[in-house]
């Protein structure tokens, strides 16, 4: 049996919480950067980077190191980007340089947008990024005048988050050898991974 103060000791264990994670993510556009300011996690710092796949990656890895060179360091780094006009070539590069700089990656095809649809369908078929921004959101109630800069998004749906990770996952498990088929892999994305990490310090 148990001491009393064996059983306090083990209390205050149970009651110790997960440190906070602090987060960079560099998007490459304002979309998912308004995205996941919603989350409203205070350990994370969010900026916008223009560029393509791998030049986002280039900025990132340097913005990483003027902010270490101040003190300022976080324990995950991650950029988030889409397919656009980036070739596999190209995608398979920005995510090399991106691992060497110790960030984790969250990629989209076409577009940021499919992780929006996922939250209420599992969408197999080949899309745009036009298509998804002009019709698949905003038509059938899903987010009515949607645009790339709508604030609120996060909230709005929220509640649907965990149909949205499922469906995500479940592309990518369907997709032999996903990763070495990127620019190929419409749709799908794995920004769950990103969420999910989030989710963990909320």
């Amino acid at each position: 049996m148990q001491k009393p103060w064996e059983i306090k000791r083990a209390r205050r264990q149970l009651s110790v919480r997960e440190p906070k994670a602090k987060f960079l993510i560099c998007t490459e556009g304002q979309t998912e950067k308004l995205y996941f300011t919603d989350f409203r996690l205070t350990s994370a710092k969010i900026t916008a980077l223009a560029g393509d796949a791998l030049s986002l990656v280039k900025e990132a890895a340097a913005f990483k190191k003027r902010l270490a060179g101040v003190g300022d360091k976080f324990n995950q780094y991650w950029v988030v980007f889409d397919k656009d006009e980036n070739s596999q070539e190209r995608i398979a590069q920005a995510i090399k340089l991106a691992e060497e700089s110790g960030f984790h990656w969250a990629f989209s095809n076409p577009c940021f947008e499919i992780w929006y649809l996922f939250h209420f369908i599992k969408m197999r078929s080949a899309t745009t990024a036009q298509e998804l921004k002009t019709r698949h959101l905003p038509q059938a109630g899903r987010i009515p005048e949607y645009h790339e800069t709508l604030s609120g998004v996060y909230a709005l749906l929220k509640d649907r988050q965990a149909d949205a990770i499922d469906h995500a996952k479940t592309i990518i498990e369907e997709t032999e050898n996903w990763r070495n088929k990127l620019a190929s892999a419409n749709p799908s994305t794995n920004v769950h991974e990103l969420a999910e990490q989030i989710n963990k310090y909320l």
